[in-house]
């Protein structure tokens, strides 16, 4: 972890902080007035100076020193926080420094492509009640595209254009843990995961393919490395023009995702994936689907690695929209996942997760997790299933609901070998718990009884 964190210092000193001969001492752009740092871990704060000067930090009660390198750069990091303020930050140098208005809670990063940069004002649903609701002096906003803002307040007078996921997330988190709770928030739209990786990860899973850059990896490694809870990632779209590429994603995820607690310096780094919601044309018969392709890898990394959730919208495309309006659903089934996840509450958190597929006679038996109260759909009937024996050709089958599972009924003279769920770029699928949460697209392989 050693040489992790000081790969990540390297990136940053890189991008944020040059190296300088003669100067006063500087804050990295992420560091000022009204900020929220991470409680209960340590936290890193660093900067510029004059090489070979010393810099003390002063913050509740702490007093940290530091010599700049002779590049300039400096990093120190505080013992743990408990929750608070609002306090003051100081550092003492060549010329002193204060922050005023700074709290200690939680700490959430959000990224990912332009769907996570929807606000609030752009035709979201309720989007007004939320606005008028939005007077949460404790919830605090870092926008990477605004810096010059710094750490902004939600208030009902500039909230209309914070990004609408991101916000409802943090509402719904602030008034939950009921601690401070601040977002820094740094997508880029159109992105793809190539390019939010670093150069080795790059490099090991795209074949050293040369179109293929890591261009936003220094803002990810800034970002990661101001000490924080988690991550919620709303990326993938731009991964599913092709079927190619959308079967190559779940490489670059899983590589995304050991990037990311690498620079954190946290092996189990909380990270919340947000599936990308179904758009374009439904399909009538069973075939290829490049978005499909993308949520069942989003599916399988969330569920094959520990501390990865999953925030299904099976249930909130648009099929003439890539960019879905009804963004207040997303930010509130992250804040479960968070809540659940990583705060420890009890409560319902998941839509149905498959958990195996039997042949049971001429029917196949699929059982589910998170299915507590039973399975329900709004439609007149199930479907969405389709069955393929070992050629993978797969065909439509019929199903009903046999309690918490259900009964997918095998086509005479099919031998199944996979069964798969809403396997389509627009899928017309609607399957929920009791909690109301739906399941996503799925493909399985089937077992023994």
């Amino acid at each position: 972890m050693k040489l992790a964190m000081a790969g990540a210092a390297m990136v940053l000193g890189l991008m944020i902080c040059p190296p300088v001969v003669s100067a006063n001492v500087t804050l990295a752009p992420l560091f000022g007035h009204g900020m929220v740092l991470q409680r209960d871990l340590p936290v890193r704060i660093w900067g510029t100076a004059s090489n070979g000067e010393q810099i003390t930090v002063h913050f509740c009660g702490q007093r940290v020193s530091v010599v700049a390198d002779k590049q300039g750069r400096w990093e120190c990091a505080l013992q743990p926080l408990k929750a608070g303020g609002p306090f003051s930050l100081r550092i003492d140098a060549g010329n002193q420094l204060a922050l005023d208005d700074v709290y200690v809670g939680e700490v959430w990063a959000c990224a990912g492509q332009s769907n996570m940069n929807t606000p609030l004002h752009d035709q979201v649903p309720n989007n007004q009640e939320i606005v008028r609701q939005a007077d949460r002096p404790l919830l605090r906003i870092y926008r990477h595209a605004q810096p010059e803002a710094g750490w902004v307040k939600s208030s009902p007078k500039v909230a209309s254009d914070f990004p609408s996921v991101a916000y409802c997330f943090g509402r719904d988190l602030q008034i939950a843990v009921n601690v401070p709770v601040g977002l820094i928030h740094f997508p880029e739209n159109g992105s793809n995961l190539e390019s939010w990786l670093s150069p080795e990860t790059r490099e090991r899973v795209t074949q050293h393919n040369p179109n293929h850059r890591s261009g936003l990896y220094p803002r990810l490694a800034a970002v990661l490395h101001y000490s924080l809870r988690g991550l919620v990632w709303y990326q993938g779209e731009s991964n599913g023009d092709t079927l190619q590429r959308a079967r190559s994603y779940r490489d670059l995820l899983s590589g995304f995702v050991q990037d990311c607690r690498r620079i954190s310096n946290q092996p189990e780094l909380p990270i919340i994936l947000i599936q990308i919601a179904p758009y374009g044309k439904p399909q009538d018969e069973p075939g290829d689907s490049p978005l499909a392709e993308v949520r069942e890898a989003q599916r399988r990394v969330s569920q094959e690695t520990p501390g990865v959730g999953l925030v299904v919208t099976t249930d909130l495309g648009e099929q003439n929209d890539i960019h879905p309006h009804n963004k207040e659903p997303v930010g509130v089934r992250a804040a479960l996942i968070a809540r659940a996840k990583v705060y420890g509450e009890r409560i319902a958190a998941s839509g149905p997760t498959i958990r195996r597929a039997i042949v049971s006679g001429r029917q196949l038996a699929l059982e589910f997790d998170h299915a507590t109260g039973g399975l329900q759909t709004g439609r007149e009937d199930l479907h969405g299933f389709e069955l393929a024996s070992s050629d993978r050709r797969f065909v439509k089958a019929t199903a009903q609901f046999d309690g918490t599972r259900i009964l997918v009924n095998i086509p005479d003279g099919l031998m199944p070998k996979y069964v798969r769920f809403g396997w389509s770029d627009f899928p017309l699928i609607d399957l929920r718990n009791a909690a109301q949460l739906p399941t996503s697209s799925f493909e399985v392989s089937i077992s023994a009884e």
